[in-house]
């Protein structure tokens, strides 16, 4: 499964993920919006930074 987000997007997400913890990685329930974040998405992120502890910026997780 492949994601194309813009970089500024992750940069976004990170940014939330930094102030707010695992929670802000999580999309707040809108009216009409779907969820983007699916746990499997949590967990291959995850995985991915334990087997490559170097830094990510948002254009390479983008």
């Amino acid at each position: 499964m492949t994601i194309d987000w813009i970089a500024q997007t992750v940069r976004e997400v990170l940014h939330r993920w930094e102030k707010l913890g695992l929670e802000g990685l999580w999309s707040k329930p809108r009216r009409g919006e779907k969820l983007r974040w699916l746990e499997a998405d949590i967990v291959f992120l995850e995985e991915c930074l334990e087997k490559e502890p170097r830094t990510y910026n948002s254009v390479r997780l983008a």
